[in-house]
């Protein structure tokens, strides 16, 4: 009898098992990252990016490729009343087969929506149609107040000058900003992470200086700390700023940009993980 019982608790553990394997098979992952920006009337700009890993999608051979579908719906809720939605299909196309197990590339979107309300949550979801896998995340956010000086600081791996098609909705005057969702960054493949940001400032104010601090540290120890002097150009000023890779260890990175003007002061906090690829070797024996 001691056998029999201690054979079905066996059956039993392994049910649980499989049970949880398979929730945990239905889950998809991905990255998602917020960031707020001002518009000219003082409403909240929210730009909503999301990246994909070509890793954890599924791909199709279809048209002499492979593809990828991603349903995505986006929701914006101001207590229990749902104010912003907005549903995308993600067509996801490689030429390789390859690329379906890369460990780097992945699929980058970026879904945008404006609002007044000064406190809302964001609901987003994605669904890997052919894989039947979901994806959900959400959270609380305040707007920006309407005479804020500083945008948040959207991070960047590259930052180019293209006027073409190619990634369309990361372009701002003709100079792509690619974000990185992740917050990671390879040594192997990024020389710098780029910071964008934005200043505004009251017409009254056009010609008058400010300062910029950007400071870095890593588990609190102060990696970078440098100030640049600048003025107030035009009522909204785009700023990047860049910090150098090849000296920094690998780990995780917080990271600050103050700005004073005058008496006014304001700071954004942003962070990354630095990542460096060990490089397999390989014996070759004859």
């Amino acid at each position: 009898m001691k056998n029999i019982r201690i054979f079905k608790q066996l059956l039993i553990l392994a049910a649980m098992t499989l049970s949880i394997a398979a929730v945990s098979a239905q889950r998809l992952n991905m990255h998602v990252d917020v960031s707020r920006f001002l518009d000219e009337s003082g409403n909240t700009i929210v730009l909503v990016d999301y990246q994909a890993p070509y890793r954890n999608l599924m791909f199709m051979a279809q048209n002499g490729g492979f593809f990828a579908r991603l349903d995505v719906e986006l929701e914006i809720a101001n207590q229990d009343s749902i104010i912003y939605r907005q549903k995308v299909t993600d067509n996801i196309g490689i030429s390789s087969k390859y690329d379906a197990s890369s460990q780097r590339k992945s699929y980058l979107n970026r879904l945008v929506f404006s609002t007044d309300e000064p406190r809302f949550a964001i609901g987003f979801k994605a669904l890997d149609v052919y894989a039947e896998t979901e994806f959900k995340w959400s959270m609380e956010l305040e707007a920006l107040p309407p005479f804020s000086r500083l945008s948040d600081i959207e991070l960047n791996s590259r930052v180019s000058p293209d006027s073409s098609s190619y990634l369309v909705k990361f372009q701002r005057n003709k100079v792509v900003y690619e974000p990185i969702p992740s917050v990671l960054l390879s040594k192997n493949y990024s020389e710098y992470a780029y910071l964008y940001m934005e200043i505004y400032s009251p017409s009254e104010e056009i010609g008058s200086s400010y300062l910029l601090n950007l400071s870095l540290e890593q588990n609190g120890d102060l990696v970078l700390d440098e100030y640049l002097d600048n003025s107030f150009e035009r009522l909204r000023d785009a700023i990047s700023l860049k910090i150098p890779l090849r000296d920094l260890s690998a780990g995780r990175y917080q990271g600050n940009v103050t700005m004073q003007a005058g008496e006014s002061m304001e700071s954004r906090d942003f962070e990354f993980v630095l990542t460096e690829d060990i490089e397999q070797r390989y014996r070759l024996f004859e």
